[in-house]
């Protein structure tokens, strides 16, 4: 992609040559290429959830221990940045070196109209301040927002309630999605102890 550009950018023609130009330098940065790894690092964990859910066979039980696997996983990152920024940061500046691109901290503006400047002593501190962490935690508040709210965590529950899935439940998972299944679908008017009795005779079986 760069040698494309490269090589556009030196055309006659001074429109296609300068947006040329100027798509080389967005690319050919230190906070593009660091932001391109933590991305594919990120999206490494959350790519199975992604399959699982556009595709046909979809396994209700399986996505939602896959979504708790995902975000256990990124608040493991969360938790221990320094470490995983690291490994990321690593593989960046070593790619960054091949294609002769600066791994250094970006310029520090002496008035700030918008935002504080982020103290660092490396670039790695920094961009692990200003990249690594906030992704992680924008995804993470994404993926809890859309998967793990009451509602959601509701209709999981309610799905789950089919023999092959429940007799293999705990007694104190079953009453706890009896209860989550009442409380949330209170207009469908379940009876309780008919349920638990349904419920009951599954297990039995």
């Amino acid at each position: 992609m760069s040698e494309i550009l490269t090589h556009i950018s030196q055309w006659t023609d001074q429109v296609t040559s300068s947006k040329a130009n100027s798509l080389l330098l967005s690319l050919c940065n230190c906070e593009f290429i660091i932001t391109l790894y933590i991305l594919s690092n990120i999206f490494s964990i959350t790519l199975p959830a992604s399959k699982m859910l556009q595709g046909v066979n979809l396994d209700v039980s399986g996505d939602s221990s896959c979504i708790t696997s995902i975000v256990q996983n990124l608040e493991d990152k969360r938790l221990n940045a320094k470490e995983y920024f690291s490994e990321i940061f690593l593989e960046a500046k070593t790619k960054m070196i091949d294609l002769d691109i600066e791994v250094k901290l970006p310029r520090i503006t002496k008035i700030q109209n918008k935002s504080a400047n982020t103290s660092a002593n490396t670039p790695e501190e920094y961009y692990r301040r200003v990249l690594y962490i906030p992704l992680i935690d924008n995804i993470l508040e994404d993926v809890r927002s859309r998967f793990l709210n009451k509602k959601t965590t509701a209709i999981f529950q309610l799905i789950e309630f089919i023999p092959a899935n429940i007799i293999n439940k705990s007694s104190l998972d079953v009453k706890k999605m009896i209860h989550t299944v009442i409380e949330h679908f209170i207009f469908l008017d379940i009876n309780i102890n008919i349920l638990k009795g349904e419920v009951d005779l599954w297990k039995s079986n």
